[in-house]
């Protein structure tokens, strides 16, 4: 039998408290009544077990969470919103909520709900620095991080050993899925082509990007070589002699016709 189960109105902490807790919105604590905390006092073997975890429940829905303080209005629970999303209630619906425990987690996988999480340069260091304020992770939660005045939502996709577990100060493996939304770039990308008429290639190397990833696209250079073109033979050559072509100047002012017009003068070597 559980130490602590009761029925509560769920309120979310930002407008149930006299002085709205709106940090306790990225975390997964709530607020219960005295009477709570009288019930646990109670049973001493059980608040031995730091940290108290509780399970709340409303219909075939439920989640887990821990505890921050004991100020809330007498029959009322206060939450982050999150849990309201995943418990699938509205504000003043009656709950169920009992205490558990919880073994110690090894393992998470989170799928992140957007690809805006891509823009995060060290997403694992942020993820770890705010589940400081959970208690206890459960699969199939979506709970919210709030960093660089953004909001960002995690599916908490597995966890291990078991499907509901404790995270306070164990060593915990985390891991993340693909964005929802995300695109595997194409693997049948060519490489781009660039042909060179002849002559040196300038900065032909191959580029490296500063990640030390490689380039998606690598550019292949073909460097082509013109063939010179070949003159017809002389035929008609006789060896002893040397011949002078004369310039062609058939677009110009040559009254005496052009080269094609002309045969080659030819001077004897004897």
């Amino acid at each position: 039998m559980a130490a602590f189960t009761a029925t509560l109105r769920i309120y979310p902490v930002t407008i149930q408290l006299a002085h709205p807790k709106t940090d306790m919105e990225c975390g997964g604590k709530v607020v219960l009544p005295v009477s709570a905390l009288h019930a646990l006092t109670s049973r001493v073997a059980f608040l031995q077990k730091s940290p108290l975890l509780f399970m709340i429940s409303h219909g075939t829905k439920n989640t887990h969470c821990g505890v921050l303080e004991f100020t809330a209005e007498e029959g009322n629970v206060n939450v982050p919103s999150w849990i309201l999303d995943t418990l699938q209630v509205k504000v003043g619906d009656t709950v169920q909520i009992s205490s558990v425990y919880l073994t110690k987690a090894t393992f998470a996988r989170f799928e992140p709900q957007s690809t805006d999480f891509l823009d995060i340069s060290d997403p694992r260091a942020v993820l770890e620095n705010h589940l400081r304020g959970f208690a206890c992770l459960t699969e199939g939660d979506i709970i919210p991080i709030f960093y660089n005045n953004r909001s960002y939502l995690f599916k908490v996709e597995e966890t291990k050993p078991a499907k509901a577990v404790c995270i306070n100060e164990c060593d915990m493996e985390v891991d993340f899925s693909a964005p929802v939304g995300y695109v595997q770039p194409s693997k049948e990308d060519k490489p781009k082509e660039v042909i060179v008429q002849g002559g040196p290639i300038a900065f032909s190397g191959q580029g490296f990007r500063l990640d030390g990833k490689q380039s998606k696209q690598p550019q292949v250079i073909k460097r082509v070589v013109p063939v010179p073109k070949v003159g017809q033979p002389n035929y008609d050559y006789k060896i002893g002699t040397i011949e002078f072509f004369r310039n062609d100047n058939s677009k110009g002012n040559n009254p005496e016709g052009s080269q094609k017009d002309r045969p080659p003068s030819s001077r004897s070597l004897n």
